[in-house]
């Protein structure tokens, strides 16, 4: 006994019908639209669409991309989740007093400004980088870090940065989140 014929369908239909399915949710042809029905389909979850806060134009996101920008992420699992290359924090902290990924932030403050910022796992990643930003400011930040301590209060401070950014609202987000949307940049930044 198949289930809805999902033993026949290749994986590209299957993806093909759920984008039908989300762009039925969250109708509309912006970037905006677009990100908030991937964060939607990596999730599985059509209550994140009233999540997904947005500060400033994720227009800017895709023109850093298209210039090269660097891409610097708090943890491995979203380099890895991403479509082009990044440099994880997380790799260059050793801890210590301060959590591996933002000793690994502090590290690389002087390749942060000007720079895309993803932080999809600490929220301790996100209160530092709002510290670091003072000095070498990101040119756009993606922040979903998610949990109960100190998550929803980093995703706010990110928010009140005079900076672009999307972030997710309260203790939900992820790294499969932050993945989504900086994928979703890429994409658009294509030719």
């Amino acid at each position: 006994m198949s289930l809805m014929g999902a033993d026949t369908e290749g994986a590209i239909e299957i993806a093909k019908k759920s984008a039908e399915i989300v762009k039925k949710i969250v109708p509309g042809n912006g970037l905006k639209e677009e990100i908030i029905r991937r964060c939607i389909i990596a999730t599985g979850d059509v209550s994140i669409k009233d999540l997904v806060a947005f500060k400033g134009d994720p227009e800017v996101g895709v023109e850093l991309i298209k210039r090269n920008c660097k891409i610097i992420v708090d943890v491995k699992m979203v380099k890895y989740g991403l479509r082009r290359n990044a440099i994880a924090a997380i790799e260059f902290g050793k801890g210590g007093t301060e959590t591996r990924v933002v000793d690994g932030l502090r590290k690389l403050a002087d390749q942060i400004e000007g720079n895309l910022i993803g932080i999809g796992n600490a929220p301790s990643a996100a209160i530092e980088l709002c510290r670091i930003a003072k000095d070498y400011p990101p040119a756009f930040i993606v922040a979903t870090p998610v949990g109960f301590v100190n998550a929803a209060e980093s995703k706010e401070m990110v928010r009140k940065l005079d900076i672009p950014s999307i972030t997710t609202i309260g203790t939900r987000g992820g790294s499969t989140i932050c993945a989504a949307i900086i994928n979703c940049l890429i994409d658009h930044a294509k030719p």
